[in-house]
Formats: structure tokens, sequence, C-alpha cells
């Protein structure tokens, strides 16, 4: 999933649907095993790193003032998320063609792609819909709502690409 626009996002992965909150989603790769990513060890090790660092070791003060200990476990999952609610796609070709008016923001066949995105002969609008082509997007102005997930015909499909996988 793209870090595009996860601010309104509802739901952060459909292999576990309550996890909603981009702090905790950020523990994922620090320390999740299946699969390595960061392979941060628990014992927190990387946070007298950035303690030690004289540039982090400002910039948290500032971002959490009044803490004796700024870098915190809490503290650095709360400024990653923080970073990535800011990443927005507001001005995008999409957009600016769509609600600036701009007809020469996206070509012809872009135009067309979009005409067979929202055709009923291939209904990927059923799936992708609203202004982050998503059903799990939230908004001040729409209250959240049951996230849902759709079959796309992966699923029960007897061989090798059937998920999952047969026992």
């Amino acid at each position: 999933m793209s870090l595009v626009n996860v601010a309104y996002a509802g739901v952060l992965t459909w292999s576990n649907p309550p996890l909603k909150r981009l702090e905790e989603q950020a523990l994922i790769p620090m320390f999740g095993s299946r699969p390595v990513e960061l392979g941060l060890d628990r014992d927190n090790r990387f946070l007298k790193v950035i303690a030690a660092d004289g540039i982090y070791k400002k910039l948290f003060a500032a971002a959490f003032p009044g803490e004796k200990e700024p870098v915190t476990l809490g503290n650095v999952t709360k400024a990653i998320a923080c970073f990535e609610r800011t990443l927005i796609s507001g001005d995008s070709p999409y957009d600016r063609y769509h609600f600036q008016g701009d007809e020469k923001a996206v070509s012809d066949l872009a135009k067309r792609g979009e005409e067979l995105f929202f055709s009923r002969q291939l209904t990927c609008f059923q799936c992708h819909g609203g202004f982050n082509f998503s059903d799990a997007t939230v908004t001040a102005g729409q209250p959240e709502r049951s996230i849902t997930f759709h079959n796309t015909g992966l699923y029960n499909v007897a061989g090798s690409t059937s998920y999952p996988k047969p026992m």
C-alpha cells in the first residue's frame, strides 16, 4: 500500500484490519520478524543512537518540549506517523484535471483509461471509489464506517496461484 494519502486510510492492511493507527503500524517494520525489515532489537538500542546524534537530540527536544527524555519509542513512532500524514497528493495531475479544471494536466490516453476505469464493463470503481480510490478512506466529512474487503478472484482458486496455499 502506498503511503500517499495514508492519513485518510481507515485501515492500514488487509492482513490486520484492526490496525488503524500509523503509530502502531510503524512498529511492524521496526520489530517484525515475518518478514524482517529493519531488524531492530526489542531492547531499543537504536534509541541510544538517535539520542546521541546532536541534530536528532535538538529536533526531538523541540518536537516534544517539556519531556525529560524526548527520545522514546512512543515519540519515534509519533514522529514517523506525523511525517506520513504529510504525504498528500492534492496537486497530482489527476487532481489538477478534475478539481482545478486543467484539461492538459493528463493525457488523452489517461482520460480514456479513466473512462474504462469507471465503465460498467470493468467496474474498477466499485472497489476503488472516492477521492482516494479506496473503500477504506475516512475523512472528517465521512464518519468512520465498517471497512470492507473485496474478493478479487484470487481466493479458492485451485492451482499454483491459489491463496492461501493448500496445506
